[in-house]
């Protein structure tokens, strides 16, 4: 029965050795997401989604879970490739893919939907050479009330929880995940929200310090990674822009506002430092990073220099109105930065954490009053941008 429902999934760890030895191995104690046949797709060529290590001739968005998985059982079934002699060098390329993505549905420790519903990320069993340190790619959970459910990266939830194994557990998910991509990536497949960020992050050439790939040397020489290895974005969305003066938004997006565009979104980028609400990685010496985070006031330098950001995090356990003895809780997470709410908190990136805000920040910061105590208190500065911004651009 278990193996008519997940047959797919379970092909795909056939074809790749040390995802099924990892899954067998009764020393361990794992988590896995395991997607059931209907939540994978038929395979096509439009898949919204992809790896950063795809070979440079190949379209970025055509690798995903089913498609990847449809081709190397074609190639299998193939008496004679069309690529001839490249046909195992395709199928270890499309193992590589599938290795990764399945990589991804495993957490390296046991934990049932409590546990994963308490922190906001988990570290999975995916990491890429040059990212973050090496550090494991991170998975968004966030635990619905009504309907009681668990949401993992805001598009895949929870349908069956905690299945016992011999090492572990199995939550079956109506969706597969997809390991995420860079910063900019991420952004720029979410048009509907930060197209206008992400065209000044490439109008003000700043693309490079979100971004991040792996690119292959020539004939099968060393890569290398290039891009931003680490970084935390505060993103503002389309809102936040079109909710500027409009003589400011002229200004900003004239070439006499570059200078000034430049250093706005420089005060909301992070660089080497990766924040999530529930636990942060410093990938240069300048602060103490102690984890876990249940109360924290931590000041972030910006990639603007000596213009820092100021976060506040807290997290708290909120009782559910459930009768019975167990008392059953979620946790609240708060998290604001420079005075202002973020909107949605620790979205994943292939080398860092996304924060979506509906504000642009001021980048005086609290030196200037702004950003201060609660957001209905916060001043805000735009309306008066003629009387400091121009002035400060140019400092």
């Amino acid at each position: 029965m278990f193996h008519d429902r997940f047959s797919r999934v379970l092909k795909a760890v056939d074809y790749i050795d040390e995802v099924a030895a990892l899954l067998n191995d009764t020393t361990v104690g794992l988590t896995f997401f395991a997607p059931h046949n209907k939540a994978l797709r038929a395979p096509n060529k439009e898949s919204s989604r992809a790896l950063f290590f795809v070979d440079e001739t190949a379209p970025v968005d055509t690798y995903d879970f089913e498609t990847t998985l449809s081709e190397l059982e074609d190639l299998d079934c193939q008496f004679e490739s069309p690529l001839g002699d490249d046909r195992e060098e395709r199928k270890r390329f499309l193992k590589k893919i599938l290795r990764a993505i399945l990589e991804y549905h495993i957490l390296p420790r046991r934990l049932d939907v409590v546990a994963l519903s308490d922190k906001t990320t988990h570290p999975t069993n995916l990491s890429f050479k040059g990212a973050m340190g090496g550090r494991p790619v991170r998975i968004r959970t966030e635990q619905k009330s009504i309907p009681p459910i668990l949401v993992l990266n805001l598009y895949s939830h929870v349908v069956r929880p905690d299945m016992e194994a011999s090492n572990g557990l199995i939550h079956v998910i109506d969706h597969p995940l997809f390991p995420p991509l860079s910063a900019f990536q991420e952004l720029f497949m979410a048009p509907k929200y930060f197209s206008i960020f992400t065209s000044v992050i490439q109008r003000t050439g700043l693309a490079d310090e979100l971004d991040f790939s792996y690119k292959f040397g020539d004939d099968n020489g060393e890569g290398y990674p290039e891009g931003s290895p680490a970084v935390t974005v505060f993103a503002p969305t389309n809102r936040a822009f079109d909710a500027l003066p409009r003589d400011l938004q002229f200004f900003l997006f004239s070439p006499f506002g570059r200078r000034a565009l430049k250093k706005l979104v420089q005060y909301h980028i992070v660089p080497d430092f990766v924040l999530h609400a529930g636990q942060y990685f410093n990938f240069k010496p300048r602060l103490p990073c102690p984890e876990p985070i249940s109360l924290l006031d931590i000041t972030l330098p910006t990639l603007y220099e000596h213009h820092p950001l100021h976060a506040h995090i807290g997290k708290f356990k909120v009782a559910l109105p459930i009768p019975g003895d167990k008392h059953p809780y979620h946790i609240k997470t708060k998290f604001s930065v420079d005075g202002y709410e973020i909107d949605l908190a620790d979205l994943v990136a292939l080398n860092g954490a996304i924060h979506v805000i509906d504000k642009l920040l001021d980048p005086r910061g609290p030196r200037h009053g702004y950003g201060v105590g609660h957001e209905d208190e916060v001043t805000e500065p735009w309306n008066s941008w003629q009387t400091w911004l121009p002035a400060w651009a140019e400092t």
